[in-house]
């Protein structure tokens, strides 16, 4: 009996200062969780846009020869060419880079559309030797090369952009007596505009954007037949344009 009692306190001695080791030793804390990582624009991007377009100012002017018989006049009252609101659909394709700094973003942008935007419009002159008088403007396609920079809160961005602009325009006046005569070609200027973007995740976004594109103008010259002989009637377009799109851009 006192054999055993001697064995089992041998035995506590020697397992006790263990457990009460066990005890003392630290706890491992659990793994913190990873930072969120701050979104960031900088980077190539891919996109498509769809948008309409219409004519910024509609003026045709009317340049003839005082007294001279025109479709510009009726009964020999100077009336000018009728306005041409040239509108419709566009849509195309854009490549660009941003870079960003802090929560400033900078980037250049390249597009190009294919238009459907054209008006045809009619002179009020009742004079028959300018039976069915027309003049139409047409805009076969659009692209732009811009800067942008704008500002970003998280994965919403507003920015304003410009640059250069270029497009192919068609000019056409008609009669039935004197046809047609027609002026194309690709017209050079400037666009200016801002939008905002949407970041979906990393490499997703949406954005509206609204560009004023100011060309150079077009003048068609005709030749026409009237009494006393020929002349010639100058008409001025304006080729400025106001364009609205929506589109997506895929970042790599």
């Amino acid at each position: 009996m006192k054999r055993h009692l001697l064995i089992s306190t041998a035995v506590g001695l020697v397992v006790a200062p263990g457990a009460g080791l066990a005890a003392d030793m630290p706890v491992k804390a659990p793994p913190l969780p990873a930072p969120i990582q701050a979104f960031s624009w900088t980077g190539p991007y891919i996109g498509l846009h769809a948008g309409y377009g219409w004519s910024a100012d509609p003026n045709v002017r009317c340049d003839v020869a005082p007294g001279a018989a025109s479709p510009c006049t009726d009964a020999g009252v100077f009336l000018g060419a009728p306005n041409v609101n040239a509108n419709g659909f566009l849509g195309g394709a854009q490549l660009g880079y941003n870079w960003q700094v802090a929560n400033w973003v900078f980037g250049l942008e390249t597009d190009f559309s294919g238009m459907n935007v054209r008006d045809t419009a009619h002179f009020a002159t009742t004079d028959t030797n300018y039976a069915n008088a027309q003049v139409s403007s047409r805009y076969d396609w659009l692209g732009t090369v811009r800067g942008r920079a704008g500002y970003a809160f998280d994965r919403t961005l507003l920015y304003g952009t410009g640059g250069f602009a270029y497009a192919h325009v068609q000019q056409d006046y008609f009669d039935s007596v004197h046809g047609t005569t027609s002026l194309s070609g690709t017209k050079t200027g400037w666009t200016l505009g801002g939008g905002v973007e949407y970041a979906f995740n990393r490499n997703w976004s949406v954005k509206a954007e609204y560009l004023y594109v100011n060309l150079q103008n077009t003048t068609l010259n005709t030749v026409l037949s009237g009494i006393g002989g020929s002349n010639t009637a100058a008409f001025n377009f304006k080729n400025d344009l106001n364009i609205v799109r929506l589109g997506a851009n895929f970042r790599f």
